[in-house]
């Protein structure tokens, strides 16, 4: 019988601290659009593109900047 091997786990600890820091600077500036920031973060991170969409008044210029 062959013997499996899994490789290790990544340690994301880094990267959670990082996003989080992130969130909360973006945070201070864009208030309650929590989930806009998560998704920007999570395009940015997977080295997409992002379409922002929303009635006017929103901080979707702001937050593109």
């Amino acid at each position: 019988m062959e013997e499996t091997v899994f490789q290790q786990r990544t340690d994301l600890t880094k990267l959670n601290e990082a996003v989080n820091a992130i969130r909360d600077t973006i945070g201070k500036v864009i208030v309650g659009q929590h989930k806009m920031v998560d998704l920007m973060i999570a395009g940015l991170l997977s080295d997409g593109h992002i379409l922002i969409e929303g009635v006017p008044g929103v901080a979707k210029t702001l937050s593109a900047k």
